[in-house]
């Protein structure tokens, strides 16, 4: 059994421990206390929120790229705002503004597959 394993088990023990009936909430205390030595497994490591295997932490150089790209996607909306024409009529595909706007999404959803293993968080 691997460590993440037995941390599920346990959760699953300790829920039994504290809401079972009769012998079940004994027998799952006892396994609880058993499995919980046997892995060195704390409470408090018991307590923390699974982490998804799959996210990483952005670097710094990725996280750099990840808030510039986020400001400059910020300007160039409000430009696009401002901008007499409304988003996304025909005009506004040979605009600049738009281009860039669709460069930045693109390079923003690459940065979160990058961090998340493939799956879009965006």
């Amino acid at each position: 059994m691997t460590r993440e394993q037995a941390t599920k088990k346990l959760k699953a023990l300790k829920e039994l421990a504290e809401k079972g009936v009769g012998g079940e909430k004994e027998g799952a205390r006892r396994l609880y206390e058993k499995l919980k030595n046997k892995y060195g497994i704390s409470e408090e490591e018991l307590r923390q929120e699974p982490k998804d295997p799959q996210e990483k932490q952005f670097d710094g150089d990725t996280l750099f790229q990840a808030a510039t790209a986020e400001i400059m996607l910020k300007a160039e909306q409000e430009e696009c705002d401002a901008c007499p024409g409304h988003y996304g009529q025909k005009e506004c595909e040979s605009c600049g503004t738009y281009e860039n706007i669709q460069r930045l999404c693109l390079q923003l959803e690459t940065l979160s597959r990058k961090r998340t293993g493939g799956k879009n968080v965006l």
